[in-house]
Protein backbone atom coordinates (compact mmCIF):
# COMPACT_ATOMS: atom_id res chain seq x y z
CA UNK A 1 0.00 0.00 0.00
CA UNK A 2 2.78 2.42 1.18
CA UNK A 3 4.81 2.19 -2.61
CA UNK A 4 1.30 3.07 -4.32
CA UNK A 5 0.59 5.82 -2.22
CA UNK A 6 4.50 6.88 -2.42
CA UNK A 7 4.15 6.31 -6.42
CA UNK A 8 1.12 8.09 -6.92
CA UNK A 9 2.31 11.44 -4.58
CA UNK A 10 5.53 11.14 -6.87
CA UNK A 11 3.14 11.35 -10.43
CA UNK A 12 1.46 13.89 -9.17
CA UNK A 13 4.96 15.65 -8.14
CA UNK A 14 5.99 15.06 -11.86
CA UNK A 15 2.65 15.80 -13.37
CA UNK A 16 2.68 19.30 -11.71
CA UNK A 17 6.62 20.23 -12.62
CA UNK A 18 6.15 19.42 -15.81
CA UNK A 19 2.64 21.74 -16.65
CA UNK A 20 3.93 25.35 -17.95
CA UNK A 21 3.19 27.87 -15.08
CA UNK A 22 1.32 31.00 -15.11
CA UNK A 23 3.00 33.71 -14.44
CA UNK A 24 0.37 35.39 -12.99
CA UNK A 25 -0.49 32.27 -10.59
CA UNK A 26 0.13 32.91 -6.98
CA UNK A 27 2.63 31.04 -4.93
CA UNK A 28 2.00 30.29 -1.50
CA UNK A 29 4.83 28.42 -0.48
CA UNK A 30 7.17 31.04 -1.31
CA UNK A 31 5.06 33.67 0.11
CA UNK A 32 5.28 31.49 3.19
CA UNK A 33 8.82 31.08 3.12
CA UNK A 34 9.45 34.59 2.59
CA UNK A 35 7.23 35.35 5.42
CA UNK A 36 9.04 32.66 7.85
CA UNK A 37 11.95 34.06 6.90
CA UNK A 38 11.00 37.71 7.29
CA UNK A 39 9.81 36.72 10.60
CA UNK A 40 12.87 34.96 12.34
CA UNK A 41 14.95 37.84 11.00
CA UNK A 42 13.04 40.16 13.02
CA UNK A 43 12.70 37.78 16.05
CA UNK A 44 16.70 37.60 15.99
CA UNK A 45 17.18 41.42 15.56
CA UNK A 46 14.66 42.05 18.16
CA UNK A 47 16.57 39.50 20.74
CA UNK A 48 19.91 41.21 20.05
CA UNK A 49 18.69 44.95 20.64
CA UNK A 50 15.95 44.22 23.09
CA UNK A 51 18.53 44.85 25.99
CA UNK A 52 20.08 47.68 25.20
CA UNK A 53 16.38 49.50 24.02
CA UNK A 54 14.95 48.50 27.55
CA UNK A 55 18.15 50.16 29.22
CA UNK A 56 17.44 52.95 27.01
CA UNK A 57 14.25 53.49 27.85
CA UNK A 58 14.85 52.51 31.89
CA UNK A 59 18.01 55.23 31.69
CA UNK A 60 15.75 58.07 30.09
CA UNK A 61 13.07 57.49 32.88
CA UNK A 62 15.58 57.14 36.05
CA UNK A 63 17.43 60.07 34.62
CA UNK A 64 14.16 61.98 34.30
CA UNK A 65 12.99 60.88 37.66
CA UNK A 66 16.73 61.70 39.40
CA UNK A 67 16.59 65.39 37.61
CA UNK A 68 12.70 65.59 39.25
CA UNK A 69 13.91 64.82 42.54
CA UNK A 70 17.46 66.80 42.53
CA UNK A 71 17.13 70.59 44.12
CA UNK A 72 18.30 73.13 41.65
CA UNK A 73 19.86 75.16 43.92
CA UNK A 74 22.01 72.71 45.48
CA UNK A 75 24.84 72.19 43.42
CA UNK A 76 26.32 68.99 42.97
CA UNK A 77 29.76 68.54 45.53
CA UNK A 78 31.80 66.54 43.11
CA UNK A 79 31.76 66.24 39.31
CA UNK A 80 29.89 63.91 37.63
CA UNK A 81 32.89 61.68 36.61
CA UNK A 82 33.44 60.88 40.59
CA UNK A 83 30.15 59.84 41.05
CA UNK A 84 30.64 57.19 38.10
CA UNK A 85 33.97 56.10 39.37
CA UNK A 86 32.27 55.64 42.97
CA UNK A 87 29.38 53.94 41.40
CA UNK A 88 32.10 51.39 40.14
CA UNK A 89 33.69 51.00 43.35
CA UNK A 90 30.41 50.29 44.99
CA UNK A 91 30.06 47.59 42.66
CA UNK A 92 32.95 45.98 42.84
CA UNK A 93 32.45 45.86 46.67
CA UNK A 94 30.32 43.49 46.10
CA UNK A 95 32.27 40.88 43.95
CA UNK A 96 35.03 40.96 46.27
CA UNK A 97 35.81 37.11 45.65
CA UNK A 98 34.18 34.13 44.64
CA UNK A 99 33.30 33.18 47.99
CA UNK A 100 30.59 35.97 47.84
CA UNK A 101 32.21 38.75 50.49
CA UNK A 102 30.69 42.48 50.05
CA UNK A 103 33.50 45.03 51.11
CA UNK A 104 31.59 46.81 53.47
CA UNK A 105 34.26 49.57 54.35
CA UNK A 106 34.20 50.67 50.74
CA UNK A 107 30.73 51.33 51.06
CA UNK A 108 30.65 52.86 53.97
CA UNK A 109 33.55 55.12 52.87
CA UNK A 110 31.89 56.48 50.02
CA UNK A 111 28.82 57.28 51.33
CA UNK A 112 30.89 59.54 54.06
CA UNK A 113 31.59 61.58 51.24
CA UNK A 114 27.74 62.10 50.38
CA UNK A 115 26.93 65.87 51.36
CA UNK A 116 24.17 66.69 49.91
CA UNK A 117 20.24 64.67 48.72
CA UNK A 118 21.61 65.50 45.03
CA UNK A 119 25.03 63.58 45.70
CA UNK A 120 23.06 60.52 46.48
CA UNK A 121 20.53 60.69 43.30
CA UNK A 122 23.78 61.48 41.21
CA UNK A 123 25.54 58.39 42.53
CA UNK A 124 22.19 56.64 41.80
CA UNK A 125 21.94 57.94 38.23
CA UNK A 126 25.66 56.92 37.81
CA UNK A 127 25.28 53.26 39.25
CA UNK A 128 22.39 53.41 36.97
CA UNK A 129 20.60 49.37 36.43
CA UNK A 130 24.12 46.90 36.33
CA UNK A 131 23.83 43.23 36.36
CA UNK A 132 23.95 41.43 39.82
CA UNK A 133 24.22 37.76 40.28
CA UNK A 134 23.46 35.77 43.64
CA UNK A 135 23.39 32.03 44.68
CA UNK A 136 19.55 33.49 45.48
CA UNK A 137 17.20 31.47 42.94
CA UNK A 138 16.14 35.59 41.50
CA UNK A 139 19.45 36.16 40.88
CA UNK A 140 21.26 33.17 40.11
CA UNK A 141 21.47 33.81 36.21
CA UNK A 142 22.00 37.90 36.73
CA UNK A 143 19.27 40.35 37.04
CA UNK A 144 19.32 44.08 36.43
CA UNK A 145 18.82 46.44 39.14
CA UNK A 146 19.90 49.22 40.85
CA UNK A 147 22.25 50.44 43.73
CA UNK A 148 19.68 50.58 46.24
CA UNK A 149 18.18 47.16 45.81
CA UNK A 150 21.42 45.83 45.27
CA UNK A 151 22.91 47.15 48.72
CA UNK A 152 19.53 45.61 50.27
CA UNK A 153 20.31 42.30 48.99
CA UNK A 154 24.22 42.47 49.73
CA UNK A 155 23.92 43.75 53.46
CA UNK A 156 22.70 43.09 56.30
CA UNK A 157 20.16 44.43 58.82
CA UNK A 158 23.05 46.13 61.20
CA UNK A 159 24.95 47.11 57.92
CA UNK A 160 22.08 48.96 56.51
CA UNK A 161 21.05 50.58 59.72
CA UNK A 162 24.91 51.85 59.74
CA UNK A 163 24.60 53.17 56.06
CA UNK A 164 21.64 54.65 57.11
CA UNK A 165 22.67 56.71 59.76
CA UNK A 166 25.43 57.92 58.07
CA UNK A 167 23.17 59.23 55.32
CA UNK A 168 21.15 60.61 58.25
CA UNK A 169 24.60 62.28 59.65
CA UNK A 170 24.94 63.96 56.36
CA UNK A 171 21.48 65.29 56.24
CA UNK A 172 20.58 62.88 53.43
CA UNK A 173 17.00 61.99 53.67
CA UNK A 174 17.27 58.88 51.39
CA UNK A 175 17.22 55.59 52.95
CA UNK A 176 18.40 51.90 51.90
Amino acid sequence: MWPAIISALGGVAVASASRPRDPKEKKPIKTAVAIGIGGLFAYGLYKLTSKELKEAIQKRKNKKLYDKEQDPKVKLSYPASQYITWADKIEDAFNVNFLDFTDEDAIYSIMRKLKTNNDWLELNKAYGLRSYYSASPTYLFGKDINMVKTLQEELDTSEKNKVNAILKSKGITYKI
